[in-house]
């Protein structure tokens, strides 16, 4: 087995240290939902006007990219329609709720 990079591995002093687990963020404060599909899904549900990608992605507390990415998928499903192309502005399509 070969031995990781020296820029990955602790030196003497950190050796021994033992972790603070107390200091670390429960898992529960930093994933809101299972899954980031989860996330943008419950986002673009409570939309009552049309959104931009980085509002939708500030509202699910993710990144633009990804907001792109699912926002895009979503108006495939029909779960979104697509308002404006520059910023691109979506709005939830009522008709798919019914």
């Amino acid at each position: 087995m070969r031995e990781p990079c020296p820029e990955r591995t602790a030196d003497s002093s950190e050796r021994g240290a033992v972790p603070d687990f107390d200091e670390l963020t429960p898992p529960n404060e930093l994933v809101r939902g299972e899954r980031t599909r989860d996330d943008f899904f419950d986002t673009v549900l409570q939309l009552d006007t049309p959104a931009t990608v980085e509002e939708v992605a500030e509202l699910a507390g993710h990144g633009p990219d990804a907001a792109r990415e699912y926002l895009g998928w979503f108006e495939r499903l029909g779960i979104v329609t697509r308002v404006t192309e520059s910023p691109a502005t979506y709005e939830l399509n009522r008709a798919y709720l019914v």
